[in-house]
Order: structure tokens, then C-alpha cells, then sequence
């Protein structure tokens, strides 16, 4: 995937430093087994780490600082605020952007992901029958990265069986290129537009 230097680009990788940092200090601090979606606070010397379950049941981070000044670049990211009691559609309480929750698994052009997020109905058990989705743009789209994780850079819990690969947004470069956000890492670069990549849809 060809990349695209940004701003935003830079914080993602000192973001994915810092949360190795603090990943390697998770050991001996108390980080056994746990249920699916839940969180905890461990304090590892002068670090307090945030830890969120992961789908298979092991711990990831989910914020760090430093226990002493309160620093460290780590914030609370999205996945703290999504909504938990769906189970076809994710509510991001902080964006207030509904997203489609399992995908298809299918391959899509750039044309064809606009034209399948434009015929998408998906009913939902908590908000009922949900229509007008659509592509999301970069910005849009990037609000679900994870910093802290990769492969996938996602909350898997919110969002499980999210491909390491790219996805399509609806923001163009030029008439034959427009963006795509890689879960593999997190960042986000540009494809042609008839290749053919994954697709979340967003309402």
C-alpha cells in the first residue's frame, strides 16, 4: 500500500512506540485471563496502564501515562465510548457515527463499496432498521484506529474479524486515486480506484 505523509501520520507511529513501551510493561503486573470487552487499571512502577480485553481473551492496552506527572501521550480512544449493546451496528458515542458492525468479507472497487454502502439496510436489535449508509470519508474513518494495537489497529471487541488490510473512504486524491485506512498498522494512504478492498459502512 503506497503511504501518504501526514501530520497525523507521525502521531500514529510515536503513538504506536509509546503503546509498545508500555505493552512490554504489562508483564508481572497482574494481567491474567479476561472476559471478552473488559477493563482494567494496573499500576507497573511508575506507569498506570489502562487494559481492555481483547476478542481471544488476552489484555491489550488501552491508555498509559506515567504514574508520577500524569504524562505520556496516551489518551483514551474510541473504543472506550462505543456503544456495547449491539450486535450489527456500533454506536461511537464520541462522534455520534453509527457503523456497520460485521462485515461481508467481500473485496469491493471503490464504485462498487459507494454503491454497497448506498443499498445497506441493517436492522438492529437496540435502534431498529437503519438506512442511508454510506462510504465514510478519511477523517471519518480514522476516528476507528487504534493506536495502541495492531493487526488489527482496531477494537476488536466493538468491531471483531476486522481484516489487517485496507478500506476504502469516499475522499479522492485525483479522478483514479482515493484514500484508504490500513488496519494492519493504522495509517492511511492511497489506491487506485479499481482495486479492489474491504469496506465499513457508517450512517
Amino acid at each position: 500500500m503506497s503511504t501518504h505523509a501526514s501530520p497525523a501520520r507521525a502521531a500514529l507511529v510515536a503513538g504506536l512506540a509509546f503503546a509498545l513501551l508500555c505493552t512490554a510493561s504489562l508483564s508481572g503486573c497482574g494481567a491474567e485471563e479476561c472476559e471478552p470487552g473488559e477493563s482494567k487499571k494496573l499500576v507497573c512502577e511508575d506507569e498506570t496502564v489502562i487494559v481492555r480485553c481483547r476478542s481471544d481473551g488476552t489484555w491489550r492496552v488501552a491508555i498509559c501515562t506515567d504514574e508520577k506527572t500524569g504524562d505520556g501521550g496516551g489518551k483514551a480512544p474510541a473504543d472506550l465510548d462505543y456503544d456495547p449493546k449491539t450486535s450489527v451496528v456500533v454506536l461511537d458515542k464520541t462522534t455520534g457515527l453509527f457503523w456497520q458492525r460485521i462485515l461481508d468479507g467481500v473485496k469491493r472497487t471503490r464504485a462498487d463499496a459507494g454503491d454497497y454502502c448506498a443499498a445497506l439496510v441493517l436492522n438492529d436489535q437496540l435502534h431498529g432498521k437503519l438506512f442511508d449508509w454510506r462510504l465514510p470519508d478519511k477523517d471519518e474513518l480514522e476516528t476507528l484506529v487504534l493506536h495502541s494495537t495492531t493487526n488489527p489497529a482496531i477494537d476488536d471487541v466493538a468491531f471483531p474479524d476486522t481484516p489487517s488490510a485496507p478500506f476504502w473512504t469516499k475522499t479522492k486524491i485525483n479522478n483514479k486515486q482515493g484514500y484508504a485506512v490500513d488496519f494492519e498498522g493504522g495509517g492511511t494512504g492511497y489506491q487506485f480506484f479499481d482495486g479492489k478492498f474491504d469496506v465499513r459502512c457508517v450512517q
